[in-house]
């Protein structure tokens, strides 16, 4: 779960449920979109441990999925 919490305290926070196959998704197709886009520009395989991070864009889709881990856990 992922909590967006924004400056303007007037808001309510936003809430993404996000499974763990779901995060393993999306995040690996950000690491091979940048390691793809290294090789390119350097001609050689990235080596280092990488950094990835979930944008609120990618996140959306999952505001407020409270259904996806009843699914997962059969209630």
């Amino acid at each position: 779960m992922f909590v967006h919490v924004p400056s303007d305290e007037a808001v309510s926070p936003e809430f993404f449920v996000i499974l763990q196959t779901d995060l393993h998704r999306i995040l690996n197709q950000v690491d091979v979109a940048y390691r793809a886009r290294y090789r390119e520009k350097h001609g050689s395989e990235f080596t280092g441990a990488g950094v990835l991070s979930l944008t609120r864009e990618q996140a959306l889709p999952y505001k407020d999925a409270w259904g996806s881990v009843k699914a997962a856990i059969g209630a």
